[in-house]
């Protein structure tokens, strides 16, 4: 991130939050965004698409880490807050 010109310069805050919900419900809201082509996946990553598909529920799936992911970032990004500063521009320099 240093070496990009466009994001060295912004600051970016990751909060680690505890989890609260049921991670089966969580899961449930993001099925038919995957089913719908709302949220693509590279076609090269077929390990954690295989592990996705083979969800079955909590306790009965081995893997589900990556799905749950999946499910949280759904819901994160909804809630992502961009914060700019306001500039005040003297008026006089534009002939006003």
């Amino acid at each position: 991130m240093a070496l990009d010109d466009e994001l060295k310069s912004r600051t970016i805050t990751f909060l680690n939050k505890m989890q609260k919900t049921n991670k089966d419900e969580k899961i449930a809201t993001v099925i038919d965004p995957i089913n719908t082509g709302q949220i693509i996946f590279n076609e090269e990553d077929e390990k954690p698409i295989e592990q996705m598909q083979d969800f079955s529920g909590q306790k009965l799936t081995l893997h589900d880490d990556f799905i749950d992911v999946v499910a949280q970032f759904t819901i994160d990004v909804q809630t992502i807050e961009v914060i700019k500063n306001v500039v005040i521009l003297d008026r006089r320099g534009f002939g006003l």
